[in-house]
């Protein structure tokens, strides 16, 4: 069996290998039953590879029997500058306008855990970074790290919300691990009415299915009409109940190598994104976690940007998408075609399309149009 370790000494090890915030707690500690019901109202959507999560939350120990402490890091992100507001300028969200932090903190992660298997041969260590069934932002929070926002954010006091999270399992047991600290969101709900599809139904209860984030990122299919015209310029993501946020507004902080983010990403035209092609695509975010929902969901993204734009010459862009393999893309160009009232070509088209779903788009957009 392995010493203790204290806590402090693991913060400080894990500040030594980049880690701007850093905690750690039992990982009995984390047992957190609220993903069950959570899941059971259906604000899960489409993300069925959370369902085995439950389970695991509740009794973390059972998954992991080997392992004894938890060990949360933070690293900070986001540039200063406000989203663009221009609706012929695609907005990403903060995050994807740098390196993927997956392979940023795994990397830091595996090095830290050597750091500790050197000093304590053969003890089991384990980092994740997204992959795992544990509740990283609940874990921070437990360990005195931050507090979890009305938004459902974890907040650090004085830097906000930007922040990555990631966490390593060591089998040893620790001790002087930090309390909790108390939620400071007051009386504020600035991010309930700044959410674009009224996603925080309640402070601390986001519908997913409602969120820009999921539609964008999480949903592979056609995204529902009533949240498109929401979702304005946003192309992979959103920020909004994060920029209102006060504590990431008065925030010390700033992006840090690297993370600071790459021109090439930020203020590009929807005709810039729509051009891209599959290669173009995986090439501009060869680096990025945007590379994940692929070509297909991407464009339908900007389709969607580009209905919203108001922009005639976009027109050629959204006509081009009509000859996709891919339902959720010709139904989005559809859409975007009748909101930029290309009548005739939505004519023309509905004459040679064969899938119900982008025909009942047509239809809806010449009667929307007629009317």
């Amino acid at each position: 069996m392995w010493p203790k370790l204290l806590a402090s000494e693991l913060v400080d090890l894990a500040r030594q290998y980049g880690f701007e915030h850093a905690t750690a707690l039992p990982l009995a500690a984390l047992a957190d039953p609220s993903l069950t019901l959570w899941l059971r109202q259906g604000y899960g959507g489409a993300m069925h590879y959370l369902e085995p999560h439950a389970g695991i939350r509740s009794e973390p120990t059972a998954e992991f029997p080997e392992f004894h402490t938890a060990v949360v890091v933070a690293l900070e992100y986001g540039n200063v500058a406000d989203a663009p507001r221009n609706p012929t300028l695609g907005n990403l969200s903060r995050y994807v306008a740098a390196e993927d932090y997956h392979v940023i903190m795994r990397r830091r992660l595996h090095d830290m855990a050597d750091h500790l298997r050197t000093a304590h041969p053969n003890m089991p260590t384990r980092p994740f970074v997204d992959s795992n069934p544990l509740n990283e932002k609940v874990a921070a929070a437990l360990g005195g790290l931050g507090f979890i926002g009305k938004n459902t954010n974890l907040i650090i006091q004085g830097q906000g919300s930007y922040c990555f999270l990631g966490i390593l399992l060591l089998g040893a047991e620790c001790d002087g691990h930090p309390a909790p600290v108390k939620e400071r969101c007051g009386t504020c709900t600035r991010c309930i009415p700044a959410c674009p599809t009224q996603a925080i139904l309640a402070p601390y209860v986001l519908d997913a299915r409602r969120c820009i984030s999921y539609l964008t990122i999480e949903w592979a299919g056609v995204i529902p009409k009533e949240f498109r015209t929401a979702i304005g310029n946003r192309i992979f993501g959103c920020d909004d109940c994060q920029e209102v946020c006060p504590w990431n507004r008065f925030a010390h902080r700033g992006p840090k190598e690297p993370f600071m983010p790459k021109a090439a990403l930020q203020g590009r035209s929807l005709a810039d994104w729509a051009s891209l092609g599959a290669d173009g695509f995986a090439s501009t975010f060869a680096t990025s976690s945007v590379l994940r929902i692929g070509w297909p969901s991407f464009r339908r993204n900007v389709l969607i940007a580009i209905g919203n734009s108001c922009e005639t010459n976009l027109i050629p862009h959204a006509r081009a998408a009509l000859t996709a393999p891919e339902v959720s893309v010709r139904a989005t160009a559809i859409w975007a075609l009748g909101q930029l009232g290309d009548f005739a070509q939505l004519k023309l088209h509905r004459a040679s399309e064969k899938d119900p779903a982008v025909l009942h788009e047509i239809n809806d957009a010449l009667v929307a149009l007629e009317s």
